[in-house]
């Protein structure tokens, strides 16, 4: 019998972590979509330092490509795609136009290994007969021209969306059939029966820790320095609960407690923090801009969330306009007649 064929789309640290845990536990046929720094995958291979699997150097992947095209025409047709790249709908490269190559109609099933809340809507609507999957994890891990840093072992939940017309034990047996390829000892990866729950749990440290620091400047500590912590980041993690209470989700104060407390004192830069030092689009639709329009629709006012937003989308808007994304008409009105009238 063939081993179930998995493609990993996001070559990133979650990404390139994931690939290698596959790969460890020989249950797939692994492949990698490795595009900036192909040739270099393809000559040298990967480095990896991990906390988990050690000090791996030069490690290829059984296939590697450039892009899901050259992938599908040369491995597939693909049974699991691992997704793990940034979703940015309000960027130039939506994640189900980066995936749809290698999508088989009905079979492929898309495990989306990414942040936020309400990100299936435009994969069921891209790929409305296949299963997708959640993944939520923490995995401290990063990628630096194929150089992989992995500091924290791996702590997954995988389950499913709800899907509109397959039933849900057909949804909870490719969930689990995936966890049994990705299992080992050295990390813990459950089942999640309701995933929107573990996605509402992150979306606590997601929604206030990274978008405060990336306005800010500053990494998690220094900002706990500013008194930030009891000024801007528990009452935003305060409204993200009230937002998840109206949606039909309790979470506990003692989780909002740990996460506040799980990057205290470590100096860690936030991925959005990151992205905006790099001028890189950040990930604000699916984690702040999806949190406050549930907040609308359940009439939930979160003054806090909604002034992050607004500030968060001036910056994003900067971001596009530094890469070329759009263009802004900078022509000056030279009637000067009405300036300074008023004061």
């Amino acid at each position: 019998m063939s081993k179930p064929k998995v493609l990993v789309v996001g070559a990133g640290g979650i990404g390139m972590i994931g690939a290698y845990t596959l790969h460890y536990n020989k249950r797939c046929e692994v492949s990698v979509i490795v595009r900036s720094d192909y040739e270099l995958a393809r000559k040298r291979g990967i480095n990896i330092d991990s906390v988990a699997y050690g000090k791996v150097d030069n490690w290829k992947p059984a296939n590697l490509a450039a892009n899901t095209t050259e992938a599908m025409e040369a491995f597939g047709p693909f049974d699991y795609i691992y997704l793990a790249t940034k979703n940015i709908p309000d960027g130039s490269n939506k994640c189900e136009d980066v995936i749809r190559p290698a999508v088989t109609p009905g079979l492929t099933t898309i495990l989306m290994v990414q942040n936020g809340i309400d990100i299936e809507n435009a994969m069921f609507e891209a790929f409305p007969a296949n299963i997708v999957l959640s993944g939520v994890t923490l995995s401290g891990a990063q990628n630096l021209h194929l150089e992989v840093k992995h500091v924290g072992p791996e702590v997954c939940t995988i389950g499913f969306f709800k899907h509109p017309t397959i039933d849900e034990k057909i949804l909870e047996a490719k969930a689990k059939e995936f966890i049994e390829l990705y299992s080992n000892d050295l990390n813990t990866i459950t089942y999640e029966p309701d995933v929107r729950s573990s996605r509402w749990r992150k979306l606590v440290y997601n929604a206030s820790i990274n978008p405060i620091t990336a306005l800010a400047g500053l990494d998690y500590s220094r900002v706990e320095l500013c008194d930030g912590r009891a000024t801007v980041l528990r009452p935003a993690m305060d409204e993200v609960v009230k937002v998840a209470l109206a949606d039909g989700y309790i979470i506990p104060d003692s989780h909002v407690q740990a996460m506040l407390e799980v990057s205290s004192g470590l100096f860690y830069t936030p991925s959005m923090l990151m992205d905006v030092r790099n001028n890189n689009l950040t990930e604000l639709e699916i984690i702040l801009g999806n949190c406050v329009k549930i907040a609308r629709r359940h009439e939930v006012a979160t003054p806090v969330l909604d002034t992050l937003y607004a500030l968060m989308k001036m910056k994003q808007f900067d971001i596009k306009e530094k890469n070329g994304i759009i263009k802004v008409d900078t022509t000056i009105n030279k009637d000067y007649s009405t300036y300074g009238k008023g004061f």
